[in-house]
């Protein structure tokens, strides 16, 4: 009975989780990442995203880098991607509302803290899963989470885009993967373009609504 979600249950499952559950659907369902992946996916990995002295969430350019360490990547490789503005004002405001409650970030800072910080990155990823199943009980949403991957799978597949890049977007390995290395500095031209073809080709088979989603209480 797996599904792949539409736009508007993405929606749903946004409304009803909290500030921290927003980010992991985002993260999965706008970039296909693993729970492994969320689970040490720090500050210091969106290098485009800047803490203010007075506290406040700077996204230097939108969509921003993202990029995923070869240590949390499934093949070993490091690589990167990005992530829509609807994703990064999801991630902004939970920054912020962490911040509020007291918590100093810097770059080292977990993207999505867990009751679990100073154990295995496993046992974060196992924690971080039962949040996103928490809201799935909650909506009566019968797929597994895997299925909010299978939703950023879906718009690549709907984007047009070469397989070769479809397969970069999601950090397998490809011939692309020698092209777009992070191995290397990348050429601002070439990240550029990279921005652009996420934006126009992929960001329209993402996007729920616009505007900011409440988090649930």
């Amino acid at each position: 009975n797996e599904v792949v979600p539409t736009k508007d249950q993405i929606i749903s499952f946004l409304r009803n989780g909290k500030h921290a559950t927003q980010v992991i659907i985002s993260l999965i369902a706008f970039d296909g990442f693993r729970f492994n992946v969320i689970a040490d996916l720090r500050v210091k990995d969106f290098p485009e995203l800047r803490i203010t002295e007075n506290n406040d969430v700077i996204f230097e350019k939108i969509p921003t880098i993202v990029k995923v360490r070869k240590e949390l990547s499934k093949n070993g490789k490091a690589y990167q991607t990005f992530l829509i503005e609807a994703g990064c004002m999801i991630v902004k405001n939970s920054l912020k509302v962490r911040m509020k409650k007291g918590e100093t970030l810097n770059s080292e800072s977990l993207i999505v803290p867990t009751e679990c910080e100073k154990t295995t990155v496993r046992q974060r990823a196992k924690a971080i899963a039962r949040r996103l199943n928490t809201v799935f009980e909650k909506v009566e949403y019968g797929s597994r989470p895997y299925s909010l991957k299978n939703f950023f799978a879906t718009a690549l597949l709907n984007s047009g885009l070469e397989q070769n890049l479809q397969t970069f977007y999601m950090g397998h390995t490809g011939p692309v993967q020698n092209v777009y290395s992070v191995q290397r500095q990348q050429p601002t031209e070439q990240i550029e373009q990279m921005r652009k073809t996420f934006k126009e080709k992929i960001e329209p088979h993402l996007v729920p609504q616009e505007g900011n989603v409440d988090a649930s209480v």
